[in-house]
C-alpha cells in the first residue's frame, strides 16, 4: 500500500491517494494501534482539499474512534460535532454508523445515559436494517453497555445475545476493539455464560490478542482466581499501555487492583488503583471513577 501511495502521489491521483490512506489506517490498526491508524488517517487529508466529500466524511468517521480509543474524548465529540450534520444530509447511514457508537461510548462513560440513549437508540435501529456485523460489532456493546448504565440488565443482555448470534462478526475488527466492553456489561448483568460464549475465538491481530488477554482476566476473576486474575489484568495493562489505548488500561488496572483486594494484599493494590483513578479522572470518566475511588477507600482502611 505504501508503494501505490507513492506510485499514486506521484501521478496526482487523488481518489485513489485517499483511497490508499483509508485502507493504509485500518491495516495499520490492529497491528500497531490507534495512533498510527490516526496519523495515517491525518496524512490522508488530501481527500479533504481536493473536495473528495466520500472520503472526507470516512475519514471523519474513522478519525473519531481512533481519537476515542486513543482517549482524546473533547476532540473526538467536537469533531462529531461538527461533521455529523455533514453526514446527516449526505444520508451518509454508514459513516454515521460509525461515528454515533464512538459518541456513545464516550457518553456512557462519562455517565451522561440520557444524551447517549437516541443515540445508542438509532445506532441500534440502524445497524439491524444493513446487518453489516462490523456496523453491529459497534453498534451492539456500546447500546448494551448505555441500557446497563441505565438500570436495563435485560436489555443489555438481549442486545449483547443478539450480537454473539451473528454470524462471522468475531472476525470484524470492531468485534475484537469492542469486546472486553461487551464482556465486562455481560459480567456486571449477571451473565457469565453469555460473557465466556463472546469471549470465543482466535486472535488474529495484536489487537486481539490485547483484547483476549483482558477478556481472560475477566473471566477468571468472576471464577474466584482472584491471584491468577490479577497477573493477567497486569499483563493486559501492559498491553494496553503499549498500544496507547487509556480506557482498556484503566480498566486492566482497576481489575489488577480489584483482584489484589480480593486476595488480601491491600498494599499493593493501591499502585494500580491509584493508575486507573488518574486516567479515569482525565476521561471524566465519573461512574468508573466512583468505583475506583470506593476500592481505594478500601484499600486505605484495611492498610491502616
Amino acid at each position: 500500500m505504501r508503494r501505490a501511495l507513492d506510485a499514486t502521489t506521484d501521478q496526482g491521483l487523488g481518489r485513489e491517494v485517499a483511497l490508499l490512506h483509508d485502507n493504509l489506517a485500518e491495516a495499520l490498526w490492529p497491528i500497531e494501534g490507534p495512533r498510527a491508524r490516526l496519523e495515517a488517517l491525518r496524512e490522508g487529508s488530501v481527500a479533504e482539499r481536493r473536495g473528495i466529500e466520500e472520503f472526507v466524511l470516512s475519514f471523519a468517521a474513522n478519525t473519531v474512534t481512533a481519537l476515542v480509543d486513543l482517549g482524546s474524548y473533547q476532540e473526538a465529540m467536537a469533531l462529531a460535532g461538527g461533521f455529523v450534520p455533514r453526514l446527516e444530509a449526505a444520508e451518509d447511514v454508514f459513516d454515521l454508523l460509525r461515528m454515533r457508537p464512538a459518541q456513545v461510548r464516550v457518553l456512557t462513560r462519562r455517565g451522561e445515559h440520557a444524551e447517549a440513549a437516541p443515540l445508542a437508540d438509532w445506532a441500534l435501529e440502524k445497524a439491524r436494517e444493513l446487518a453489516e456485523p462490523q456496523l453491529l460489532a459497534l453498534a451492539f456493546p456500546a447500546a448494551a453497555a448505555l441500557r446497563l448504565g441505565l438500570g436495563g440488565t435485560a436489555g443489555a443482555l438481549a442486545i449483547l445475545a443478539e450480537l454473539e448470534r451473528t454470524p462471522n462478526v468475531r472476525s470484524e475488527l470492531n468485534y475484537a476493539s469492542n469486546v472486553p466492553d461487551a464482556v465486562r456489561t455481560a459480567l456486571a448483568a449477571g451473565d457469565p455464560d453469555l460473557a465466556a460464549r463472546l469471549a470465543e475465538g482466535e486472535p488474529m491481530y495484536p489487537l486481539h490478542q490485547h483484547a483476549l488477554a483482558t477478556v481472560r482476566a475477566f473471566l477468571r476473576e468472576h471464577h474466584g482466581s482472584h491471584a491468577e486474575a490479577a497477573e493477567l489484568f497486569a499483563d493486559a495493562a501492559l498491553r494496553w499501555e503499549r498500544f496507547e489505548m487509556p480506557w482498556e488500561r484503566a480498566q486492566a488496572l482497576l481489575g489488577q487492583g480489584r483482584c489484589l483486594l480480593a486476595t488480601g494484599r491491600p498494599a499493593e493494590a493501591s499502585e494500580p488503583l491509584l493508575g486507573a483513578r488518574e486516567i479515569f479522572a482525565g476521561l471524566s470518566a465519573k461512574p468508573a471513577l466512583a468505583e475506583t475511588d470506593a476500592l481505594l477507600e478500601q484499600a486505605t482502611a484495611l492498610t491502616s
